[in-house]
């Protein structure tokens, strides 16, 4: 499953200062086993390439990660957050998270070639790859 969040006109602005300005929120409804049971993958999207997160945006100028976790005061509600990381940032068109269903505890979606729990051997940070995989839009 994945989850689209296309920006408005301001876009994505993660070029703000840190350490508030440089995170950008995205909101999904999802019970807790959903998060511990899955793989989450996050990508932006900026001039018509889709770069993973955690990893570096568009000349490789900037580097981003992302976590994830539960609002504390809103049940069933986890938040995902990607944050500049080093650089002077950059504006995005998109955010995309991607959730896969995986065998046992997850505590680490962006991990290489430790305990993949069921996942396929593909390239997670390569969106084309995911995409064509799993037949996403």
């Amino acid at each position: 499953m994945q989850y689209i969040y296309f920006a408005d006109a301001s876009g994505i602005d993660l070029t703000g200062p840190a350490p508030n300005q440089n995170k950008f929120g995205l909101l999904i409804d999802a019970s807790n086993d959903t998060l511990e049971n899955c793989a989450w993958f996050m990508y932006l999207h900026r001039d018509g390439a889709w770069f993973g997160i955690p990893g570096a945006g568009e000349g490789d100028t900037s580097t981003y990660s992302f976590f994830y976790g539960y609002i504390s005061n809103a049940l069933d509600t986890a938040i995902f957050l990607a944050s500049r990381t080093s650089g002077p940032g950059e504006v995005f068109d998109a955010m995309k998270v991607v959730r896969i269903l995986v065998s046992g505890t997850v505590t680490n979606s962006t991990g290489g070639s430790g305990n993949r729990r069921g996942l396929p051997n593909i390239d997670f940070s390569n969106y084309e790859e995911v995409k064509k995989y799993y037949n996403l839009q």
